[in-house]
């Protein structure tokens, strides 16, 4: 996916969110650096949600998914 991303040279603008337990999210990080350093633009930082997301988890990815569509 990040080499379609450098190929295409559009900007792409994205949000990114997850769920994690016991890895803290270590992922989530690395997923976001290999796509910024390939050129996607994010209106907001990565969201992440420890276990099965709450309330307040799907709350926050509600938000982040109104940020991404209002970026141009």
């Amino acid at each position: 996916f990040p080499c379609q991303l450098v190929q295409g040279k559009s900007i792409k603008i994205m949000g990114i969110f997850g769920s994690c337990g016991w890895s803290r999210g270590a992922w989530l990080n690395s997923w976001y650096n290999e796509l910024h350093f390939a050129g996607a633009v994010f209106p907001a930082q990565p969201l992440l949600a420890y276990g099965y997301p709450d309330k307040e988890s799907l709350k926050k990815c509600e938000d982040l998914g109104k940020k991404v569509a209002g970026t141009r």
